[in-house]
């Protein structure tokens, strides 16, 4: 729970584990989405993505995730994304392999 009276849920959005740019034009792999919930009333105040660099820099950021755009295929099967062949950057969690 924070501060300002709301608590924090893990949210579901479309684009996660692909490539995505942001408002500012970064470009990253949307790892997750958390949601700011107002106490008592149970409504979603604000929405903010987590991502991660694809340039190898290793500084993850959070964004605004009604200003996300995809990047390329989409699809994480970029070289040196860590996913095997065939499957999402997400589905390479799965398999084990690092993914940045």
């Amino acid at each position: 729970m924070s501060r300002d009276g709301t608590t924090l849920r893990w949210g579901t959005h479309e684009l996660i584990g692909q490539r995505v740019t942001d408002q500012a034009g970064r470009v990253g792999r949307l790892a997750a989405v958390l949601e700011h919930v107002a106490r008592g009333a149970g409504r979603v105040v604000r929405v903010e993505a987590h991502l991660r660099p694809v340039d190898g820099t290793g500084w993850e950021w959070t964004a605004a995730v009604d200003g996300l755009a995809p990047v390329g295929d989409g699809g994480g099967n970029d070289p040196g994304d860590g996913a095997p062949p065939g499957c999402t950057a997400v589905e390479g969690v799965r398999h084990g392999r690092r993914l940045l």
